[in-house]
């Protein structure tokens, strides 16, 4: 079930174990950190935790002898549980798991629709000071259309943006204007809001 680790020293001389792994997404080589992991014996919750940033996870100081079931969630895939028997594992000794979760077509749509992204920020000039009424111009380079506002008294904006878009932002007041700045929200898939304080250049 899981390849080994050479034992460790265990001073109080119980015998145990630990299990440790990776969950990957199905098919690929890619990790999937944020995965809730539930370790159960005989229907009794021994550990939980969440993986790593690589997707890595550990229990550890687990009786050996003993069967285990790992329950893998995580949302936007089918829930996973594996099956483990530790008689094989020495005192000390860590088996190596791996876990591969199947993506669920089902929650794709779900997860797409709760996405939202919000760009905002300031208008000020090189001396930091705030440009209100200043007129700002998001175009959107994917199906080239464009949306314009002004900033508030307090020199703010907020424009929210659409899903795998790349975008255009520029600002002007008079005879002063910021060079343009791209934003891109392909390839994201959770929401997010973005800060971005725009500086207008006087010619």
């Amino acid at each position: 079930m899981f390849g080994t680790t050479k034992p460790t020293t265990n001073p109080s001389n119980t015998a145990t174990s630990a299990i440790k792994g990776n969950v990957y997404k199905s098919g690929t080589t890619e990790t999937l950190n944020d995965t809730k992991l539930i370790l159960k014996s005989n229907g009794n919750v021994i550990d939980n935790l969440t993986t790593s940033v690589n997707g890595g996870f550990m229990f550890s100081k687990l009786p050996t002898g003993t069967n285990y079931e790992v329950y893998a969630t995580r949302k936007g895939y089918f829930d996973q549980k594996i099956n483990i028997n530790s008689s094989g594992l020495l005192p000390g000794q860590i088996g190596k798991v791996k876990i591969n979760l199947v993506r669920d077509p089902a929650q794709d749509d779900k997860i797409e629709s709760d996405v939202q992204f919000t760009l905002k920020g300031k208008i000020i000039n090189k001396a930091k000071v705030i440009q209100s009424g200043a007129v700002i111009t998001l175009t959107n380079n994917i199906d080239k259309t464009s949306t314009e506002i002004k900033a508030n008294q307090q020199g703010e904006y907020t424009f929210e943006l659409r899903k795998q878009c790349h975008y255009t932002i520029k600002a002007v007041k008079g005879n002063c204007k910021s060079a343009p700045i791209n934003k891109s929200t392909i390839g994201l898939t959770t929401s997010d809001t973005f800060i971005i304080d725009i500086t207008l250049i006087c010619e």
